[in-house]
């Protein structure tokens, strides 16, 4: 009963060799009252156990029969086109070819006929050059057979789930009922199906990232514009730049002034500068304000003017050194590379500021040279007016008196 159930009488007759009416008797005396008492309940249910277990292995080896069924009848050609999509089977030790004929060779002689399968990789010619699997042990190609069946179970059961699902059936069996049987298209069907319902999930996440950029670009627009709309400061707006670095507007009236000055003479704009500018204390900055120049006596030559690129480096370096990771903040080439696109990625406006901030420092480098060289004349009418002096006072030795 545990090889081949309780209701095979005629395979459990064959086994030990008794008429299948004498095994009948037995069968119905042993599940009878007059099994327990016959048997100690020790003894009994050590056999009940053993012929559940037979029953499970005999349910699990139909399962795996079945699954192994089904997967090669959905090709036209399984020794050649026989694959899985939804289960691993890969191996370092087997190919796909190996796995391929090794099921569909189990399908052919049946479960656990495993020394038939051997056979028939030796008679094999594809494998005539593979000595490793044809010098295969029996409990090798068993166990490598069975994980195939395994794997074959497991993908009918996901296509027929899916089947189902996409047919509206319930995929789940209720307590003590069974799933209708459905029938799978072939297996070229399937890929057709897979992958129009892959092109079309394309699409649909296509279109998607299509709507998502183009929210974004509007997003982007807007505040670009709104940033222009910012940086154009209003004519009427604008002050006039006194020589002190004041504006006009901030001009307190002297004794000599009165308030009914013109309206016209306080609307003089930065753009203008007046004749009396005093340029040696700063000059106008790119937001139209005064901006001074850093304190600078001469003792050393000035700093060269910079360009507008070396400005825009200068104060966005630092920046760009903490965006990076630790190691990658002495790589000068790709600090370089990352300010560079920042920079030819400013718009026109931008970029039109760290020009006037280059005009700027021009300025105060003309400045800077004109107190250097004021200061090295100055320094060379010294310098002559002290050697003089240092001549004259060098005393003359007197001549020694002869004796």
């Amino acid at each position: 009963s545990a090889k081949y159930g309780p209701s095979n009488v005629a395979k459990i007759a064959a086994e030990v060799g008794k008429s299948e009416d004498e095994v009948e008797k037995f069968v119905d005396a042993f599940w009878g009252d007059r099994g327990r008492e016959r048997f100690s309940g020790h003894e009994y249910e050590r056999v009940v156990n053993l012929v559940a277990k037979g029953e499970k292995k005999i349910a699990e080896t139909k399962a795996l029969e079945r699954g192994t069924r089904v997967l090669i009848s959905l090709f036209d050609n399984p020794w050649e086109e026989l694959e899985f999509t939804h289960v691993n089977t890969k191996d370092k030790l087997f190919s796909a070819d190996n796995d391929r004929y090794l099921l569909c060779w189990t399908h052919k002689y049946g479960y656990g006929q495993w020394g038939a399968i051997k056979m028939a990789i030796r008679r094999s010619p594809k494998f005539r050059f593979d000595y490793f699997l044809r010098s295969l042990p029996l409990d090798m190609i068993g166990r490598r057979c069975e994980h195939l069946m395994r794997a074959a179970m497991k993908e009918v059961e996901h296509l027929e789930k899916t089947a189902r699902e996409e047919a509206g059936l319930p995929s789940e069996a209720e307590d003590g009922s069974e799933l209708p049987p459905i029938t799978l298209p072939k297996f070229k069907e399937i890929q057709k199906q897979m992958r129009s319902k892959k092109r079309q999930e394309r699409e649909k996440e296509r279109q998607t990232l299509e709507q998502k950029v183009e929210d974004l670009e509007s997003q982007i627009k807007s505040i670009q514009e709104r940033l222009k709309s910012l940086n154009k400061e209003p004519e009427s707006q604008k002050e006039n730049i006194s020589r002190n670095g004041d504006s006009v507007k901030n001009r307190q009236p002297s004794n000599g002034e009165t308030s009914s000055a013109p309206a016209s003479a306080a609307a003089v704009t930065t753009e203008e500068e007046p004749a009396d500018f005093d340029e040696t204390k700063g000059a106008i900055g790119p937001d139209g304000e005064f901006v001074e120049f850093p304190e600078y006596d001469g003792s050393e030559p000035p700093k060269e003017a910079k360009k507008t690129f070396a400005l825009f480096c200068g104060h966005h370096r630092k920046a760009v050194k903490l965006s990076l990771e630790p190691e990658e903040r002495k790589d000068k080439q790709k600090v370089n590379g990352i300010l560079k696109q920042r920079f030819m990625a400013l718009s026109d406006e931008e970029k039109e500021e760290w020009r006037a901030w280059a005009a700027w420092d021009k300025k105060r480098f003309l400045r800077d040279q004109e107190i250097f060289e004021k200061a090295q004349q100055n320094e060379g009418k010294d310098g002559g007016k002290k050697r003089r002096q240092a001549e004259n006072e060098i005393a003359v030795p007197k001549k020694r008196k002869k004796m």
